[in-house]
């Protein structure tokens, strides 16, 4: 008996970050387990026409944007996809289907899959709940909304935030298993959205290790070839330049660090709005590098040249971002939202502080922490590195995200 898993990506922003990296992690945990034969269907692929291509180690299911006004015919071209999987499955009778989502608004090609396959499993991976965005991860805000006596006071933002979470809600019941990153989102699906225990499972995202290992004068040469010196001291930010990351207040932080001591550098990698973070730097340009979107080689190298991780963010679940800095070993300072905080225990190889959007609080306490890491004593900050690296190996390494995986999909062994 075979077991036959199909994993969902989309052509999307979140596939450009924490989204595909998954993809890519689960299909390395899937492939080559005899047991198994791998699909990933990827939903809006920039081709002409529906193609499977043989991949190493799976079958991957181009499935074309629609070319007409899609307007309410979401469920059209769910259906269609649907008949698209169903007419390419070739497989016996005692085979088994696996169906692994990742976006919400799947729900109906996941209602047309369980009607054509029955007694298949399915399963949600939380990658992100819309709220999140729409309250910059205000938790107490949502808590407030969800339980409100009259909806149709609220105003037509929070209105939107409530049928959201009840659409959520739909999804998490219709599925099998629901896979949270983190403690925080497990947690809260039990306590607000009734999901029963027995369907939640936590599995934390796991990275296949790239590191390599760099010798003094390595790093520094590596720093030469981007033009840094090696005298200063360069704080790392990654991610999307979105209010959620906070990369305004790490900006705004960034040039009070400057007032102090001006051997300080801020990378900023990642795309997104960038007139008017320039505008904030002000007169301090010069010092803050935006690099927009790097390959991932150009990436690892400037977490090989870091002194320090940056996460200012309000919201994350089980950050990639945060896992390749442990991966390289970096101290981090990170804001406390949940899906962070559950990550580092504050002090082992990092700091974390309240992150507050537009708070002078928030802002100053950031710079002290990146102060404190930067002119830690030399022992404190390789112990700092030795405990982000460790964290990595133990919970964030994709043998360990696969052995979780492989207990989910072979209950019986």
């Amino acid at each position: 008996m075979k077991k036959h898993v199909y994993l969902f990506d989309e052509s999307s922003r979140a596939s450009t970050y924490g989204v595909g990296t998954y993809i890519r992690q689960i299909t390395v945990c899937l492939t080559d387990i005899s047991e198994l034969t791998v699909h990933v269907v990827h939903i809006g692929a920039d081709v002409e026409h529906f193609e499977i291509k043989e991949m190493q180690g799976y079958d991957l299911y181009n499935i074309p944007q629609y070319c007409i006004p899609m307007e309410g015919k979401t469920n059209f071209y769910q259906r269609n996809i649907y008949y698209l999987i169903r007419s390419n499955c070739s497989c016996s009778d005692s085979d088994k289907f696996i169906f692994m989502f990742n976006y919400s608004h799947h729900i109906s090609l996941i209602n047309h899959l369980r009607e054509g396959f029955p007694g298949s499993c399915f399963y949600f991976v939380i990658h992100y709940q819309n709220w999140c965005f729409s309250l910059n991860g205000d938790v107490a805000r949502f808590k407030h909304i969800i339980h409100s006596n009259d909806i149709s006071t609220l105003p037509s933002s929070e209105q939107e935030v409530y049928n959201s979470f009840l659409r959520d809600k739909e999804l998490y019941q219709i599925v099998d298993k629901v896979i949270c990153l983190s403690e925080f989102t497990l947690s809260l699906l039990a306590e607000e959205y009734g999901v029963s225990h027995n369907k939640l499972m936590l599995i934390y995202n796991g990275l296949q290790d790239e590191r390599k290992i760099l010798a003094v004068e390595e790093r520094n040469l590596l720093r030469k070839q981007y033009h840094f010196s090696s005298k200063e001291k360069i704080v790392l930010f990654v991610g999307r330049l979105d209010v959620i990351k906070g990369i305004d207040t790490l900006i705004l932080s960034f040039k009070d660090l400057l007032q102090r001591n001006c051997n300080y550098r801020l990378l900023v990698v990642g795309d997104g709005d960038f007139s008017s973070r320039l505008s904030r730097c002000g007169t301090d340009w010069n010092k803050i590098t935006f690099t927009g979107r790097l390959n991932k080689e150009q990436l690892y190298d400037f977490y090989q040249i870091a002194d320090i991780g940056v996460m200012p963010s309000m919201h994350e679940q089980c950050s990639y971002v945060a896992i390749e800095m442990m991966m390289f070993g970096l101290p981090m300072v990170v804001s406390t939202t949940p899906g962070l905080k559950g990550m580092m225990r504050n002090g082992d190889f990092g700091y974390t502080f309240d992150m507050e959007k537009d708070s002078e609080k928030s802002k100053n306490e950031l710079t002290d922490l990146i102060i404190k890491v930067l002119k830690a004593p030399l022992r404190k900050r390789e112990k700092m590195k030795s405990l982000s690296r460790s964290s990595y190996e133990e919970k964030y390494s994709v043998q360990e995200m696969q052995k979780k995986y492989l207990n989910l999909i072979f209950p019986e062994q």
